[in-house]
């Protein structure tokens, strides 16, 4: 179909997405200030990017920000990078702030909310975020591509943004 290259996935996501994330990386830059590494999950993004995409994906983010790139949340949560502080006795009981002292995640996920719908282009639907801790995290929620008859990405657009 229009838009896929031979093995099914769709052309030229990888520029796209390290568009989204350099985007994402300039916005409220205090969240990734000062990090050594930054976590890259592609697990769920939407396009089905090989492995070979996502692994060059990491190696130039990696490069263009002087960041080593490693996992996912539960990987990194896995393997410690997390700090995790007790919430005071007003939280449920076991709940916890987590925090990354030296490092952010960065993600793109679908957005379900358009599901459903039809395009005469083929169109991604998106959310990106970057998460430093509980508290620290900056997103682009409702995004979107539209795949031109030109054959190239050429940008997307932003539905809305959250900080927290």
């Amino acid at each position: 179909g229009q838009g896929k290259n031979s093995t099914g996935t769709t052309y030229d996501l990888c520029g796209l997405y390290l568009q989204v994330l350099d985007d994402l990386w300039q916005k409220d830059p205090g969240l990734n200030e000062d990090i050594s590494t930054a976590g890259l999950d592609l697990s769920r993004a939407p396009g089905e990017l090989t492995e070979s995409e996502k692994a060059a994906l990491a190696w130039r983010f990696g490069e263009t920000h002087g960041v080593e790139v490693t996992g996912t949340f539960e990987e990194l949560k896995e393997q410690g990078y997390f700090t995790a502080e007790p919430l005071g006795e007003d939280a449920r009981p076991g709940a916890v702030f987590l925090h990354w002292e030296d490092g952010c995640l960065f993600s793109i996920e679908p957005n379900e909310a358009h599901a459903e719908e039809v395009y005469s282009l083929p169109t991604l639907f998106f959310n990106a975020e970057k998460w430093r801790s509980s508290l620290g995290a900056y997103g682009f929620y409702d995004c979107s591509a539209v795949w031109p008859e030109s054959g190239t990405w050429s940008g997307y657009e932003t539905g809305g943004e959250i900080i927290s």
